[in-house]
C-alpha cells in the first residue's frame, strides 16, 4: 500500500464519518456504554484474581509436632519436607517464637506476665507454602500419618471462596461481552450499510472501472475502526473518572489499616486501558464487516 493509496482510504472514510451524522454518534455512544460496561466488569475480575493472589500468598500449612520429639528426628522430618515436591517454603517455628507471634497479634499484650511460672503451652510447628494450592489436601493427610506430627491444619476457606467468584464473574464477562459484541455489531453494522446505501452510485462508479471489493471496503472498515476508537477512548476516560473515585471512597471508608487490597499499579492500569482501545477497534472492525459481508457486492 503507497502513500496516495492510503491517503485516499484516510479520505474516504473521513467523508464517510461525516456523512453519517446522527447514526454515527448512535454508534460511538453504544460502543461508549458497551465498552464502560464490559470495562468495568474487567477492573472489577482483575481487582478480584489480586485479592485471590495476596490470600493465596498467606496461605500457608502448618505442621505441629508432638510433645516428644527429639532434635535429630525434628532435623529429619526438616530435611523430608525441605525435599517434598510443591513444597516451596520450610520454616520451624519454636515455642518461644510461637509465643512471640501471639503477643504481636494481640497488640503488645504481655503473655508470660500473664502465664507468670505456666509452661509456654504452644507447642513447635512447620510452616510450610505449598505451590499449587491444589496440593495441599494429599500432602496434609500424608503429613498426619507421620509419626513426630500431632496435627496438621491449613485454612484455604476464603481464597477457594474468591477463585470460585472469580470464575462466576469471568464466565458472565465472558457471556456480558459476547451479548455487547452482537449489539455493537448490529449498530455499527446498520451504521455502515447507512453510508454504502448513501454513496451506492460512487462504489457502483469504481466497481465498473476495476475496483477490488476489498479496495472499497477499507475505507468503511476505517470507519467503523474509528467509531470503534472513538468510543472506546470515552469509555476509557469514564473508567478512569470512576475508578479513581472509587478508590478514594474506599481509602475513607475503610482506612489505610483496613483498605482492601486493590490494583492502583499505574502500569497496570494503562495497559488495561490499551486493551480496551483494542478491543473498540475490534468490535468496529467485526461490525462493519458484518455489514459488508454482502452489502458492498451489491450495491
Amino acid at each position: 500500500m503507497n502513500l496516495s493509496t492510503l491517503e485516499f482510504f484516510l479520505r474516504e472514510a473521513g467523508l464517510n464519518v461525516r456523512r453519517s451524522g446522527l447514526t454515527g454518534l448512535t454508534a460511538t455512544t453504544t460502543m461508549l456504554v458497551s465498552l464502560a460496561i464490559l470495562g468495568g466488569f474487567g477492573l472489577f475480575v482483575l481487582n478480584l484474581d489480586l485479592m485471590a493472589r495476596m490470600e493465596a500468598e498467606r496461605l500457608d500449612v502448618r505442621v505441629f509436632l508432638r510433645e516428644q520429639v527429639s532434635p535429630r528426628a525434628r532435623k529429619s522430618l526438616l530435611a523430608n519436607l525441605r525435599q517434598t515436591p510443591h513444597v516451596t517454603h520450610v520454616e520451624f517455628i519454636s515455642r518461644d517464637d510461637a509465643l512471640k507471634q501471639v503477643q504481636a497479634d494481640l497488640q503488645g499484650i504481655d503473655l508470660k506476665h500473664l502465664l507468670k511460672r505456666r509452661r509456654n503451652p504452644f507447642p513447635e510447628s512447620i510452616s510450610l507454602r505449598i505451590e499449587p494450592l491444589s496440593a495441599i489436601p494429599e500432602l496434609a493427610q500424608r503429613w498426619r500419618a507421620l509419626r513426630e506430627v500431632a496435627e496438621v491444619r491449613y485454612v484455604d476457606e476464603a481464597w477457594r471462596r474468591l477463585t470460585g467468584w472469580s470464575r462466576v464473574f469471568k464466565a458472565m464477562m465472558v457471556a456480558v461481552g459476547l451479548a455487547l459484541l452482537l449489539g455493537v455489531m448490529v449498530i455499527v453494522g446498520n451504521t455502515i450499510k447507512l453510508t454504502i446505501y448513501a454513496r451506492r452510485r460512487d462504489l457502483r462508479v469504481m466497481q465498473l472501472v476495476g475496483a477490488t471489493v476489498w479496495f472499497i471496503r477499507v475505507p468503511f472498515l476505517m470507519e467503523g475502526a474509528f467509531y470503534g476508537l472513538l468510543g472506546a477512548m470515552a469509555a476509557s476516560v469514564l473508567l478512569g473518572i470512576g475508578y479513581a473515585y472509587a478508590l478514594r471512597y474506599m481509602q475513607a471508608s475503610f482506612g489505610a489499616a483496613y483498605m482492601p487490597p486493590v490494583i492502583d499499579d499505574p502500569t497496570i492500569l494503562l495497559r488495561f486501558h490499551a486493551t480496551g482501545l483494542g478491543v473498540g477497534v475490534l468490535f468496529g472492525l467485526l461490525g462493519s464487516l458484518a455489514a459488508m459481508r454482502r452489502f458492498v457486492r451489491h450495491v
